[in-house]
């Protein structure tokens, strides 16, 4: 008699142990859906970063006013420009940095290549080979027909 009893009692503990189950599975689906699938505030974190990059590039002008060779400074300066896009920002203090360390290629290297990234960014026309160049090009096309 006492299994009978147990019998309805067994089938809904396991109703409800199946329901919570279910429930647990589905609620966090549930809540997935409403939210979007990436963080709307992206524009102003940006805003936030800029400010920040633009606050490094502050701190190490100031620094550099006190101490005008200061390498760390320097590098430090042209890092925060080039990430906020000021090309033309950077070329000063990389030149002051090609100046004290003369023998470092690399960095005349990279102050070229700066400077040639300007000149195109300026006049995007420049991209390709100067006229002399291309014009030489096309008369030799031209002769080998």
């Amino acid at each position: 008699m006492s299994d009978n009893r147990q019998k309805p009692f067994q089938r809904i503990v396991i109703i409800i142990s199946g329901l919570a189950l279910l429930g647990v599975m589905v609620l966090p689906l549930l809540r997935s859906i409403d939210q979007p699938p990436y963080p709307l505030a992206t524009s102003s974190t940006n805003i936030a970063q800029k400010e920040k990059l633009q606050a490094i590039a502050d701190g190490y002008e100031e620094v550099l006013k006190r101490e005008p060779k200061n390498p760390t400074a320097l590098q430090g300066l042209i890092e925060a420009k080039l990430q906020l896009k000021d090309l033309e920002g950077a070329i000063v203090p990389m030149e002051k940095l090609v100046q004290l360390f003369p023998e470092e290629e690399k960095l005349a290297t990279i102050l070229k290549t700066m400077k040639q990234e300007l000149e195109i960014q300026k006049n995007p026309s420049s991209l390709g080979l100067p006229k002399n160049d291309s014009e030489q090009l096309l008369i030799e096309d031209e002769d080998s027909n």
